[in-house]
């Protein structure tokens, strides 16, 4: 934490000297959420009191950071003017001397919180809400002056004390003012909220001195505020429901947990606590006359004295509302149970006082139940079930039953029904393919032409995400309504696809589905095993997280899968991770127990099939294989002899891949056919038991994630190896300003998407949501921070089709491969003090990060495929590569005698493939020579770590790192992309990228994600041929050549190098369609000089009438030769109307335009 800028900006503005030279509102670091406060992102709301006909009041709301949104809400529903002072939670002011590197960047000194608030008490306010924060959790002056100000005339509205305090008691003992809880209530019966599972509040109005006071309780206790939950709960309304069911998907019991209806009303109550408070209540009476009951099917009216408006809330239908306007004619309604908002007004139009008015709908036949033949379906499966109804039997001619997805586009023409001998009614829907995971089944029962019951059963559909390069954003979406704001905003305005649900169930999913998202479940954690030499699990005392090769563990396993299906796999998960910071042991002997030793044994069994063969390799004289007994790492590091203590380790990845593996299997036996498991947060594999083999495990596991942190390699390893379509990606997100794992800086979160697409992955995951304020990249006032708009940033360009055509690609290099040996990697700790030694990982680092700042491309070979790198390769690098088999020795001599150049740190192949050591490498004669084979010793020694400094090239020019790019140059091996300075300044080498695709080449240039500058330096890249260059990017014309100068600052930069100029793009497509109808699309590409693409990709939006982006009828298509198809499917309820088609190729940013009229 920048301590000093902090002091810096506090003392500046308590001063009354405006700070300019940073964006923040108290001079803090431009991503610190503390003090933001604006009413900037709009919510759904009712303006109760707005624009009210009153004074407007002044007030200043006292809550935890997590919790203002709340005061922007109040705000949006009635005129006043806001402010808010913050506290870091409901029990504390600030989190003080807190370890945690992460959340310590979040928490504003309790210095700045208290000059705040300060400042805020130098100017009256008409009211003071204190939203259930501690009372003596505010400094005793400040205290002391708001008690002085509503002695003199001001309000205080207390919401839920949770903990007595003298002052408390003294304010509670003051006489009660007739009246004020009449006024405060009495704009909604208590009864019409009985239906929902809200708290009932007890409400006193007080007088205090010259003042008035309101304390509102819903009966919470601090006990509520105490676990995890805590920040997701609001501050000036009551708890939601937050009881969560590990059980299948359950839609009723989800749906009313969803208090958005009594949300509104809740509001009201603190509204009209506020305006009575503050001595600006208008009593006029609001006199409505209506029954209480009103007959479906039929137009109603009601009584009032005009001018007035008026609503319609359906309590059924998540709150919909029918505006009235000035109208006293209610439409026809299904039977149910409504709200009649009604505001009386004055000659201007501003609100004098409101009332509402429950009501109810009638008539001799409901919809009792609707209920689907199965828990599961895929998108655009026939949907079946069962109606039931209550009261009169419907005809079948007047039952109607249609689908709609959860964007209230109808998926479906009506479909079959059928009477059934009881008298319930079987129905058959054919939807179409969908593109949100929440549907509904709409039953409506008419008579005489007006439907007079209803009924909306909402179910979820398996979607996948529709964009090929995800966001995965850590959270457990509780229910509350900062999470539902969250989720709908992650989707709609920043680029976000998949949201991990984090050790919670059906409650959880069922939000993220109703916000449109995909989920991702992390619902366990195996491995992790600490020093026990049977790896006896002894935290976590479940049957499922023992030793992964016991059948028991593996049956628990197995149930416990089965519960993840049935909760979350209606869903269609993006994925299910079983661990994050997952590995297998910390001690390097463990596992000895009878099932790793009977799979160890199977495993050398299958490998050498008889024990001579077996003993011949390890120099052993074991009779049979069920005597296999591998030395411990003590005795094994004594001894010398390593073979059979290295099998064992072999078995660490081997048990590791198998277990995750089988949790895919079962998840899919279970009933998810597309399930994708792994685990998250892969570490640094210094750890010679860790089991983390990237190249092993990735070849298979089909969800993997890396930590960056530390500067280690795992990334470019998992990117050279993983499959295309498996998910895999890295962390990065609300670290603070710490290099342990990134810094949560404009710079580093703008290139971090970019860092994982041009290393081969398909998704970046960000810790962590959920809630706004603290760690969650959003301000209290759930406003995005710098940082979350700069990784917005990046997102949104990957989705125009950027990710697609990279991800189409093959990767490209100079010629230059580095040599993974895993027997290498875990033989290292027999060379240090430390079994958890970092030798290997800080010299395979070492020499990553100076090739990557020489300007050379390159990629990862196992010893195992180096007979196919010799052929296509230059120069062959060997970090600490101790064992190499007889056949790879032969290799690299031959490769060497033909003019490759060998590199090494050390004299590799010292031991055979089995472990043995030999009596010399037989390649230390080459080495010693010096003839195509460079032995570089410790030359690069300790510089992943110094490239963790963030100025470190420009302290340390030249960096050491550039003598191994001399080395590769003297060989005559050059970047065949090379980047230098148009003026000869010194400048950042960022990274170079290289994809190929046909005779379509892709080149990215990414500044390091450690090494962080935000200068612009004028560079030129030089080609080994002339190519027309774009920078897809800006969707910029570069021109033609063998070079190209361009600008760069810590923005990534793409070139798209082409055969060809790009002349215009074309749609082709019917010019109207009926609603329901398929839309198709094909685009096809002119060029003003050269050859077409062999490759490219293109994106279609689609626009209404209105002008609104659809975004569900976004769509990204690979293209050959310049042509792809694209298609979607209009709604059957489609507004009818000239819907704009806009195509954009990918690479060149050339795009097109058409309209299709939909009727």
């Amino acid at each position: 934490m920048n301590k000093s800028l902090f002091a810096a900006g506090a003392a500046a503005l308590f001063a009354g000297i405006s700070v300019q030279a940073a964006p923040h509102p108290l001079g803090l670091d431009e991503n610190q959420p503390y003090g933001i406060l604006s009413d900037k992102y709009v919510t759904p709301h009712v303006k109760w009191a707005k624009p009210y006909a009153g004074k407007k009041l002044r007030v200043l709301v006292l809550a935890p950071i997590s919790t203002q949104r709340e005061t922007v809400e109040l705000a949006q529903r009635m005129d006043i003017e806001f402010d808010g002072w913050m506290t870091q939670d409901f029990k504390e002011m600030e989190k003080s001397g807190s370890s945690d590197f992460c959340s310590a960047f979040f928490c504003a000194p309790g210095s700045v919180m208290t000059a705040a608030l300060k400042q805020k008490l130098q100017s009256r306010h008409d009211v003071y809400v204190v939203g259930k924060i501690f009372w003596d959790i505010i400094p005793a002056d400040s205290r002391i002056k708001i008690l002085e100000r509503v002695a003199g005339g001001a309000g205080l509205v207390i919401i839920n004390p949770l903990k007595t305090h003298p002052e408390l008691d003294i304010i509670k003992k003051q006489p009660a003012i007739p009246g004020g809880v009449e006024y405060i209530s009495s704009a909604i019966p208590a009864e019409a909220l009985a239906p929902f599972k809200m708290a009932k509040n007890e409400i006193k109005a007080l007088s205090f001195g010259k003042g008035r006071v309101v304390i509102m309780d819903f009966g919470e206790t601090i006990r509520s505020y105490q676990d995890s939950k805590r920040f997701f709960m609001p501050s000036l309304t009551p708890i939601w429901d937050n009881t969560d069911k590990q059980v299948h998907w359950q839609e009723t019991d989800s749906e009313s947990k969803i208090l958005k209806v009594p949300y509104e009303y809740a509001m009201v109550q603190v509204a009209r606590a506020v305006l009575w408070s503050g001595k600006n209540e208008n009593k006029t009476p609001v006199n409505v006359s209506m029954s209480g009951k009103i007959p479906a099917g039929k137009v109603a009216s009601f009584r009032m004295e005009k001018p007035f408006k008026a609503a319609v809330r359906d309590l059924r239908a998540a709150g919909i509302k029918m505006d009235l306007g000035g109208s006293n004619q209610i439409p026809a309604l299904p039977c149910g149970q409504y709200m009649l908002d009604v505001w009386k007004l004055d000659a201007q139009g501003k609100i004098v006082n409101w009332k509402t008015v429950p009501f109810t709908a009638v008539s001799d036949v409901e919809v009792s139940s609707v209920k689907l033949d199965k828990l599961q379906y895929e998108s655009g499966e026939k949907v079946t079930g069962t109606i039931t109804f209550k009261g009169t039997k419907p005809a079948v001619k007047d039952i109607s039953v249609v689908m709609f997805d959860n964007l209230e586009r109808q998926v479906s023409l009506p479909g079959t029904v059928k009477l059934n001998a009881d008298g319930t009614v079987k129905f058959t829907v054919q939807p179409m393919k969908a593109d949100v995971p929440l549907h509904k089944i709409r039953v409506n029962i008419s008579k005489n032409g007006a439907i007079v019951a209803n009924k909306d059963y909402m179910f979820p559909v398996r979607t996948k995400p529709r964009h090929r390069f995800v966001e995965v954003v850590w959270g457990s979406w509780y229910n509350s309504p900062f999470c539902h704001f969250m989720i709908e905003k992650l989707k709609k305005d920043n680029a976000t696809d998949v949201l991990m649900i984090v050790w919670s169930g059906a409650s959880s999913a069922y939000n993220v589905a109703r916000g449109n998202a995909n989920s991702l479940l992390y619902g366990a954690r195996y491995g992790v095993f600490g020093k026990t030499k049977d790896h006896i699990h002894k935290v976590r005392n479940r049957a499922d997280c023992g030793c992964m090769n016991n059948p028991n563990v593996l049956k628990a396993t197995r149930k416990t899968m089965n519960r993840f299906v049935k909760v979350h796999g209606p869903y269609g998960p993006a994925g299910y991770t079983h661990g994050d910071e997952t590995f297998y042991s910390t001690d390097p002997s463990s596992c000895r127990c009878q099932y790793c030793l009977a799979k160890l044994r199977n495993y050398l069994k299958k490998k050498f099939v008889t024990i001579e063969k077996l003993n011949a390799a390890y120099k052993t004289d074991y009779k049979t294989f069920e005597e296999i007994d591998p030395p411990v790492y003590e005795e094994a590091k004594k001894s010398g002899k390593y073979g059979l203590w290295l099998a064992h380790r072999e078995m660490a990845a081997v048990t590791l891949h198998d277990f995750f593996r089988a949790t895919q299997d079962y998840l899919r036996e279970a009933g998810d056919p597309t399930a994708q498991a792994g685990f998250d947060g892969i570490q640094g594999p210094g750890n010679p038991n860790s089991g983390l083999n990237i190249p092993y495990l990735s070849g298979t596991l089909e969800n993997l994630n890396v930590y960056t942190y530390g500067n280690t390699s795992l990334t470019r390893l998992l990117g050279d190896f993983t499959k295309k379509n498996f998910m895999t990606g890295g962390w990065y997100g609300s670290y603070g300003d710490s290099n342990v794992i990134g810094h949560n800086n404009v710079p580093a979160a703008n290139i971090f998407p970019y860092f994982m697409l041009l290393n081969g992955l398909n998704s970046s995951w960000f810790w962590t949501m959920g809630y706004p304020g603290g760690v969650s990249g959003f301000a209290g006032d759930m406003t995005s921070l710098p940082y979350v708009d700069a990784r917005t940033e990046s997102l949104k360009e990957i989705h125009t089709g950027i990710g697609d055509m990279i991800l189409d690609s093959e990767k490209t290099t100079d010629g230059i491969a580095i040599c993974y040996e895993d027997h290498s990697r875990i033989l290292e700790a027999m060379f240090s003090n430390d079994a958890l030694g970092t030798k290997w990982v800080d010299a395979d680092a070492n020499i990553r990060t100076a090739l990557e700042d020489s300007g050379y491309a390159f990629r990862y070979v196992l010893a195992a495929q180096l007979k196919n790198a010799v052929r296509n390769c230059k120069a062959i690098i060997l970090p600490r590569c101790h064992i190499l088999s007889d056949e790879n020795i032969a290799l690299l001599k031959s490769f060497a005698a033909k003019g490759g150049l060998l590199i090494a740190d050390i004299i590799p192949g010292e031991y055979d493939e089995f472990g043995n050591k030999r009596a010399s490498s037989p390649l230390a004669d080459l080495f010693k020579s010096g003839k195509n084979a460079v032995l570089i010793g410790d030359m690069l020694n300790g510089y992943r770590n110094q490239r963790t400094d963030k100025v470190c090239w420009k302290n340390k020019v030249p960096l050491k790192g550039w003598k191994l790019g001399e080395i590769l140059k003297k060989a005559g091996i050059e970047p065949r992309f090379k980047v230098s300075s148009v003026d000869g300044k010194q400048f950042p080498q960022p990274s170079v990228y290289s994809f190929a695709n046909g005779n379509v080449q892709y080149v990215g240039l990414l500044r390091d994600y450690w090494l962080i500058d935000t200068g612009t330096y004028k560079l030129k890249m030089t080609m080994p041929s002339s190519a027309y260059v774009y920078d897809s990017r800006a969707g910029k014309f570069m021109g033609k050549g063998k070079s190209v100068v361009f600008s760069q600052d810590y923005h990534t930069v793409l070139f798209t190098l082409l055969p060809g100029k790009v002349g215009k793009v074309s749609l082709n497509h019917a010019g109207n369609v009926k609603a329901g109808e398929t839309v198709k699309v094909k685009v096809s590409m002119e060029m003003a000089e050269g050859k077409l693409p062999d490759a490219g990709a293109y994106r279609l939006q689609v626009y209404a009438p209105s002008g609104k982006l659809l975004t569900e009828y976004e769509r990204s298509a690979s293209a050959k030769l310049g042509k792809a198809e694209l298609e979607f499917r209009t709604a059957f309820n489609q507004k009818p109307g000239k819907y704009r088609l806009i195509i954009r190729d990918a690479a060149t940013g050339v795009r097109a335009e058409s309209f299709v009229e939909v009727k």
